[in-house]
Order: C-alpha cells, then structure tokens, then sequence
C-alpha cells in the first residue's frame, strides 16, 4: 500500500524507545532519567504503595479505637465484705432499677445503694459508684474498662476524640511548611519513627494520660506521613 508523502504516521514506540533512538551522549541519559521521575517506572510504584500503606495506617488507628471504646454494660463494684455474692445477687439486693428515656428498665450503671443505711434501717439512699465491674469475658479488656471511662469519666473520652480531630486538622499543615524547609524525606522518616515508638508507648501504657499523648502522636505523625506521600504521588 503506497502511502502519500506527508501523511503522518501512527507510532507504537514508547517514550523508553523512543529515547534510544536519540544519539548517545548525556542528552538521551538526562532524558531517561526524566522519564524514571515523571513516567509511570518503579519510583513510582513504590511511591504509590507508600501512599496506600500510610493511608492503611491511619485508617486502622482509627479502626482500633473505634472498637475498643464500643459501649459496655457495667454496674457497680462490690466492696470485698460482698465479693461472695453473685452477679444477679448483687444486681438484686444492692443496685437501684432505672428507666430509660425509651421506657426500658434496667439496673443503675452509675448508682448503688448506700450499704450501711441498708445493714442499720433499712433506707436504700443511692449514692455514686466507687468501681465498676464490666459483662467481658475474664482477663478481656477495653479502653473503657481499663480507665472506667463510664459515668462522670466518659468525658474524657469525648474529648480524646475531640483531640484527634483538632490535632489531625491543625499539625500536618504545619508539619508541611517544615517539609518546604528541610525537606520531606526528613519529615516523613522522622514520623514514622516518631509512629512506631508511640506504638510502643501506647501498649505499655498505664496511666490514661501516658495512653492519650501516645495516640495523639500517632495520630498526628500518621496524617503526617499520609499528606506527604499523596502530595509526593500527585507531584
């Protein structure tokens, strides 16, 4: 098939191949480093495999304290003169039966009756917990179980959350503008070392404090890690 001088050509070369063709020399390896930066080669795909496992890793955080405050039924804790007692023992003799907003009835999570008033007149006065005890299977444990972040203490829970929002938002804009300085390769290796020994930190925990402060660097050092590696992707 004769084709007339001047049509243009449809090439299957690709950019790799068509670098080849250029004479040798410094022009055709500067180019082909190019192509290694901006192309779609190994740098890339690794970097696109960062971006998703710092992404996991925020995500799973926040996975992780999504189940371990799940709601738990409690009641309050024996004192050691009453440990013999059942379950539904105690429950019957020494815990008041509320009603909730939707017309439910159960027993108190955050009242007992006052146990001396009930030896020497027989008056049940209601009176706040000292402990609580948790329907978890034994040696199990939850965030609101460990620290008894029921009742007047559920606060602090509430405004853990409110912490790992406010941080999440605040602190990677400015760790971004550290990253214009020093750079981001820095930045990012500083967080995830930063990530890892707040890891260590939080499992070994034994103030709620100490567990807090530890999340919140987790927090923030992942979101760090995450905004870096996406900007770096789409740059």
């Amino acid at each position: 098939m004769n084709v007339p001088e001047g049509t243009p050509m449809e090439t299957t070369l690709s950019a790799v191949e068509l670098a080849r063709c250029l004479p040798p020399g410094k022009l055709r390896q500067e180019y082909l480093v190019l192509l290694e930066l901006v192309g779609h080669g190994r740098f890339q795909h690794k970097l696109l495999f960062c971006a998703h496992l710092s992404l996991a890793m925020v995500l799973f955080h926040y996975w992780s304290a999504h189940v371990l405050t799940q709601p738990v039924d409690h009641w309050c804790k024996p004192p050691a003169l009453f440990a013999h007692l059942t379950r539904e023992q105690w429950l019957n003799v020494s815990i008041p039966v509320v009603e909730d907003g939707q017309g439910n009835r159960h027993h108190s999570r955050c009242t007992m009756y006052d146990l001396a008033t009930i030896v020497f007149n027989g008056s049940r006065v209601e009176v706040p917990c000292d402990g609580w005890d948790y329907d978890l299977p034994d040696d199990t444990h939850t965030l609101i179980s460990k620290w008894d972040l029921v009742c007047d203490r559920e606060q602090y829970l509430l405004q853990t959350f409110a912490y790992y929002t406010v941080s999440g938002v605040l602190v990677p804009p400015l760790l971004g503008q550290m990253a214009d300085r020093v750079g981001r390769r820095p930045v990012v290796f500083t967080a995830l070392l930063v990530a890892m020994g707040s890891v260590f930190v939080a499992t070994a925990a034994d103030s709620f404090t100490t567990f807090v402060l530890a999340n919140l660097l987790i927090a923030i050092s992942g979101e760090a890690v995450h905004i870096m590696t996406s900007i770096l992707l789409f740059e």
